[in-house]
């Protein structure tokens, strides 16, 4: 195949209108042109032109113009002359290329790809209710939806996940919050704010039946009423321009109300110089959250209903289980643990932080001690398991025990001061007298022994059988390509360990408490439920309402109003019979 001709080269310059004075022609590394002008230190990659011819001046340029190809040999032509590069003229750069920078911003690269706009962070919370800190004014205590808490000061406008000691002390000492007082609360301002909507927009309705009956009257006039129906008609802008103001003013006050509810106040923006405080999350994390929060949500507080509480006893269970399923260090401080729990909702069980600084304190001191015991007694293993296990390496019928003893006398397992040598002894004689045996026969000694243990159940597995198995002749010199087998076959058989009393009881109470949790979470689902079919009807009605109105409209101008007009407008036959005579 033919290659490509050879890059055809510039046209001569004596074709091209020639440079305004004061400007440069320069060839960039990609060998593109470019120009420059060393009065104004501007670079363009636009040839300039003039629009009248230009004077014969040939004032020599300021600096000497570069070749016409790049140094790079890659971009030169076969048969081209090879023109070294000089780089740009002193004292200017490169004119900016913006096609260059967006493919490369693009692209990425190894760079990260600046160009792209990193995606915006999501929210994860938002503030549901605030309580006032008796004793502390003017802080006050948010509770976000996920059940976390921070204090504000309206003043000073500071938010601070971990509140000063002074206004611990006054939070610590706080009475209880009353759920059912609560609960009322919210139920008598939702029925408020319910009937001020309600009458708002009955309001509105009939404002704009009352404006659209005035537009038909003012269309029925005809043109010897063009003044009046000017008149009607900023009377009717009038009108409606109140009722907006009206409908504003509700709005505005039904806003206000919200935003004491949903501590609004949290969500303004930051001062751009005022610094991070020294805590967990910043005073610029919380105020951006909130704010992002405001915009993602429209709901009021009582959308997020909570469902019944659960007894102090059944939380504290509930919160220990997080912390052992989500495998959290005892040796670890709250601080590293929390990014792990902070999202999950048995975190919200418990009210206050410092109630759950102090379950988890305990909670890793139980840990801690539980797993020393554990490490215990993994250490007290039977000293005959690893002979058992040195014996079916290096055993062998040819060797007498003396001669095996010699042999391997350097060994730890030799050395073992807690087995004697004539148990080692023993136990060698017996391992060498039962591999002369056939398999058959271990076979039925190994199931033989299973059925002598009363400890195993369907529960039991391959890793968990007892000590008093794996010390035995007959388990380890069973054959290895049955043993397994036989021993799963026969654990599938028997009943389910019998569980203790203390055992069961645990297992209702975490029963209990998983149904408790179920049901709180299905008491929100409903809740949210009852809330979406409430608006739902709110639609369907205004709805209805706006196609009663859109029926009004349709009055032709024969109907009861233009017939009332028309008599109106007709003179007394009385009158007209005078005038005649």
């Amino acid at each position: 195949m033919a290659s490509l001709p050879p890059k055809p080269p510039p046209p001569a310059s004596p074709f091209v209108a020639p440079l305004p004075p004061g400007w440069t022609e320069h060839k960039a590394p990609t060998g593109h042109s470019y120009y420059y002008n060393a009065s104004t230190k501007e670079s363009t990659y636009k040839r300039p032109t003039v629009a009248a011819p230009p004077p014969p001046i040939f004032a020599a340029p300021q600096y000497p113009q570069h070749p016409q190809y790049p140094t790079s040999t890659f971009d030169r032509q076969p048969g081209a002359p090879y023109i070294p590069y000089h780089g740009p003229a002193p004292g200017h750069q490169l004119p900016h290329r913006p096609y260059f920078q967006d493919f490369h911003g693009a692209r990425g690269g190894h760079r990260g790809g600046r160009g792209r706009p990193p995606p915006p962070p999501k929210p994860q919370d938002r503030p549901k209710k605030k309580r006032a800190i008796t004793g502390a004014e003017p802080w006050v205590l948010v509770t976000t939806k996920m059940g976390r808490t921070f204090v504000h000061n309206p003043d000073s406008k500071i938010s601070l996940w971990a509140a000063p000691k002074d206004v611990q002390e006054k939070i610590d000492a706080m009475p209880p919050v009353d759920k059912e007082q609560e609960k009322r609360e919210r139920a008598e301002r939702r029925a408020r704010r319910a009937a001020q909507k309600a009458e708002v927009e009955r309001v509105r309705i009939e404002e704009a039946r009352n404006a659209r009956l005035a537009s038909g009257e003012a269309e029925e006039a005809g043109p010897s009423s063009k003044k009046p129906k000017i008149e009607d008609e900023q009377q009717r802008v009038h009108e409606d321009a109140e009722m907006q103001e009206a409908v504003a003013g509700e709005e505005e006050e039904e806003e206000g109300e919200e935003d004491e509810e949903e501590e609004e106040e949290e969500e303004e923006e930051p001062r751009p110089n005022q610094p991070p405080a020294a805590q967990e999350f910043t005073e610029e994390d919380i105020a951006w959250q909130l704010e992002a929060m405001a915009e993602e949500y429209g709901l009021a507080e009582e959308d997020f209903e909570e469902g019944e509480e659960l007894a102090p006893e059944e939380s504290i269970a509930m919160f220990r289980q997080m912390l052992d399923e989500y495998g959290i260090s005892p040796y670890s401080t709250w601080d590293d643990a929390l990014p792990k729990i902070v999202d999950d909702q048995r975190y919200t069980v418990i009210d206050t932080t410092k109630a759950r600084k102090d379950i988890f304190t305990a909670w890793c001191k139980e840990r801690s001690a539980q797993l020393r015991e554990e490490k215990e007694k993994a250490q007290k293993v039977d000293p005959r398991i690893p002979f058992w296990g040195f014996l079916k390496e290096r055993s062998t019928s040819k060797l007498f025990w003396m001669e095996f003893k010699r042999k391997w006398r350097k060994e730890p397992v030799m050395k073992d001061s807690k087995l004697s040598d004539k148990e080692r002894e023993k136990m060698y004689r017996d391992f060498v007298a039962r591999n002369k045996t056939s398999e058959s026969i271990r076979e039925v000694d190994l199931k033989k022994l299973l059925k002598s243990v009363p400890s195993l159940s369907k529960q039991t597995t391959l890793l968990s059988l007892p000590d008093s198995i794996l010390v035995d002749v007959r388990y380890v010199t069973a054959p290895e390509s049955s043993r397994d087998r036989i021993i799963t076959d026969y654990l599938s058989t028997l009943p389910d360990a019998p569980i203790s009393e203390e055992e069961r009881k645990a297992k209702e109470e975490r029963e209990r408490r998983d149904r408790a949790l179920r049901e709180r979470e299905w008491q929100v689902r409903k809740e949210k439920r009852l809330n979406a079919a409430d608006e739902a009807m709110a639609r369907q009605i205004l709805r209805e309402e706006e196609a009663a109105i859109e029926r009004a409209k349709q009055v032709s101008k024969k109907g009861l109003l233009g017939h009332l007009r028309k008599e109106k407008d007709e003179p007394p036959a009385s009158t007209t019979t005078s005038e005649e005579l």
